[in-house]
């Protein structure tokens, strides 16, 4: 296998190289890329099997690296971005290219190196997957099934097939990384379904993570009403075949179609997959679908502000559970209704947090968060676990964020192990998801001291304590603070000592 390093920074090229046992992990070969063109190069040359990329990097992020393999190359190589901003935009855009994993530097080996074999299981899934479904035996190619499916098939590729049916079926996982868990599942070995007249012809994922499988069986195999009648008994065995993986999903169950009425069946099993919100694991068949066209129902926002407002989550889990649970009972409930209901949601708590000074796009800009939200429509029971998710965040920092010993003990800590950074207000009060000017004054007064005059002090006290055990340059002492200009550093120690650092040395 093949590795492709993409970082501006020679430094964490030489650390990955150097640090990170490559063969151990079956990569034979390690390259190596400054900038996203000559990634592009390496990429464009031969096979590579997993990129591991910065974000920001001059002349193209490691984000439109990715969106460029994915839609100009079509290809899915499997990527982990490596950072140093845990930023929710970023894991939002890394999420909906397919990336594999979203690491924070400092590269730390011994993680970084359970991240890889983790991506590595999954590349050498992948590789038996296609190895086996190159063995299996198929009437067109893929790329001929996808002309076929948006109707853009020639009068003899339909000649070929034109005697034979079809059922589409889509498979919506709850989580959108099991896409690619569910397909290698079912390609794993040839499968029949039915009384075995009908077999899979054509399985991909579409842009929206959910995977199309298309089953294809010949006229002459049985009597057209035989065939019509399988429906039921196809969409259980699918449902058995995917289940041992151990993932939810919910399928939505096309109608037979000859090759020419195909395109529009798969349409509208699209538009029922977008519109329906459904229960994990459940079967939903397109010849029972109406398209609920209706009005929001909103619910009680007064009650709901009460229940953020006492933080029970609990509470409030119960009453989103009893709205969502009499929407569905109504017929009113849609991915719309989700979509509304969540957002109506979030404002809420974000107001709430607001009046407690916390930075709520901060607070939730977690991978876990951001997964959750992208994926909350996917199912009921995965937009539960979401509110409680979001619910939970925010009320126990909102506990935390009304002790100022807490905050300022935390911001302590953090100053105190982070002397050699730059420790600046906007920094730190990022640390504890609070507005600058409020995380200061809960510290002021918890210590008597201001952040600035604090981490002043904190460093000049230790500052002394390394002259005297150190027999470094104090030049290097200084830096190694977070002092990178020596005067103002000499101009801070003698107002802080009453001596200049070296008249401190020599002194003592």
């Amino acid at each position: 296998m093949k590795v492709l390093l993409v970082d501006d920074d020679r430094f964490v090229i030489n650390v990955l190289k150097q640090t990170i046992d490559w063969p151990a992990l079956g990569f034979s070969t390690v390259l190596a890329a400054a900038n996203m063109r000559q990634a592009q190069t390496l990429l464009a040359a031969q096979t590579i099997d997993l990129i591991v990329s910065d974000i920001e990097m001059p002349q193209g992020s490691g984000l439109d690296l990715l969106d460029w393999l994915r839609h100009q190359q079509q290809r899915d190589t499997e990527m982990i971005f490596l950072t140093n901003y845990a930023d929710f935009n970023y894991a939002q855009k890394a999420i909906e290219l397919g990336s594999f994993d979203y690491y924070l530097k400092p590269i730390i080996p011994e993680r970084f190196t359970a991240v890889l074999q983790k991506a590595v299981k999954k590349i050498r899934r992948q590789q038996q997957a296609a190895a086996a479904k190159a063995k299996a035996p198929v009437a067109l190619i893929a790329n001929d099934w996808r002309q076929v499916l948006h109707g853009q098939a020639s009068p003899d590729l339909l000649a070929r097939i034109a005697d034979d049916y079809f059922l589409p079926i889509l498979v919506q996982p709850e989580l959108s990384h099991d896409t690619t868990i569910l397909l290698q599942h079912l390609t794993a070995q040839p499968q029949t379904f039915g009384d075995g007249a009908f077999h899979v012809c054509f399985s991909s994922p579409d842009e929206n993570h959910r995977l199309l499988i298309l089953l294809q069986a010949a006229k002459h195999t049985g009597p057209v009403e035989d065939l019509f009648q399988q429906r039921d008994r196809i969409s259980q065995q699918l449902q058995m075949i995917l289940q041992p993986e151990q993932t939810h999903f919910a399928l939505f169950v096309g109608t037979m179609a000859t090759a020419e009425r195909l395109p529009d069946t798969t349409r509208k099993l699209t538009a029922m997959s977008d519109d329906l919100a459904v229960h994990r694991n459940s079967i939903n068949f397109l010849s029972q679908y109406h398209r609920l066209d209706l009005d929001h129902r909103e619910p009680d926002l007064q009650h709901l502000g009460d229940l953020i407002a006492q933080r029970d989550v609990d509470a409030l889990g119960r009453y989103c559970h009893q709205y969502l649970k009499h929407c569905a009972q109504a017929q009113h409930l849609s991915r719309r209704t989700l979509r509304n209901f969540r957002e109506d949601l979030l404002q809420l708590i974000y107001v709430s947090l607001e009046r407690h000074n916390i930075q709520a796009h901060k607070l939730f800009s977690s991978r876990e968060y951001a997964s959750l939200y992208l994926n909350s429509l996917n199912s009921i029971e995965i937009m539960e676990r979401f509110i409680a998710f979001a619910a939970s965040s925010a009320f126990s920092y909102a506990e935390f964020a009304d002790s100022s010993i807490s905050v300022a003990r935390r911001l302590q800590n953090y100053i105190d192990t982070h002397l050699e950074e730059e420790l600046t207000r906007d920094r730190l009060a990022e640390i504890v998801f609070l507005n600058p000017d409020y995380a200061a004054k809960l510290f002021k007064s918890e210590f008597g001291l201001s952040l600035t005059n604090y981490i002043i002090k904190k460093r000049i006290d230790t500052a002394q304590r390394m002259i005297l055990a150190d027999d470094r340059p104090i030049n290097q002492i200084a830096e190694s603070l977070g002092y990178t200009n020596f005067s103002y550093f000499t101009r801070l120690f003698k107002r802080e000592v009453g001596l200049t650092p070296m008249a401190f040395r020599r002194q003592r």
